[in-house]
């Protein structure tokens, strides 16, 4: 089975959605996935960051508008915020150069950038996790975007349990982001 089809079975896996049901959307995951052969499988692939940037970027967010309720609608969102998560994986993270996490985070941002036009369905956790998946590949690469964007109070929440507890504090991660992306190589 290819990695790409791993990646699929395990967004259809029966809870793979649950995370939304948890204080923590990285617990929930973890704890959702936990167990599950086919998603344990999937990580030790050489190839899995590939397979996820592949079938995420491949993904037009512009298809929400076609969706004919709101139910399908956030189980879409849920699913896809819910692969968002699954990249932020350290280990996932560092299958990648230099070059291949600064051309990731450039198509992360476009990708963010549809999400918020859709924002009533998608909502904040998705700036949320694109931020947080911002400051995990910024880590791997030795780069410290949290610790002068979070108070002290916020920064261990945000870290190990993505909580968000001030929105300025997101939105000033989310404009490094964004400057990042702005400031890269072409």
């Amino acid at each position: 089975m290819s990695t790409e089809e791993l990646l699929l079975i395990t967004m259809e896996h029966p809870f793979f959605r649950s995370y939304v049901a948890h204080d923590s959307p990285v617990e929930g995951l973890s704890f959702s996935l936990e167990g599950f052969n086919g998603f344990t499988e999937f990580k030790r692939r050489p190839d899995a960051m590939r397979a996820l940037r592949d079938v995420y970027f491949r993904e037009d967010f512009n298809t929400i508008r076609t969706m004919p309720d709101i139910a399908e609608m956030g189980a879409y969102s849920l699913k896809w915020i819910g692969m968002e998560l699954i990249m932020s994986d350290e280990a996932l993270l560092n299958q990648m150069s230099s070059d291949e996490k600064a051309e990731f985070l450039k198509q992360l941002h476009a990708q963010l950038l549809v999400e918020q036009k859709y924002d009533d369905v998608f909502g904040g956790i998705s700036d949320a996790v694109s931020a947080y998946i911002f400051y995990k590949v910024m880590k791997t690469m030795n780069v410290n975007v949290l610790e002068d964007t979070f108070s002290r109070q916020s920064v261990d929440q945000f870290r190990d349990r993505l909580i968000v507890t001030d929105v300025a504090e997101l939105e000033a991660l989310l404009a490094k982001l964004e400057e990042f992306v702005r400031t890269v190589k072409r």
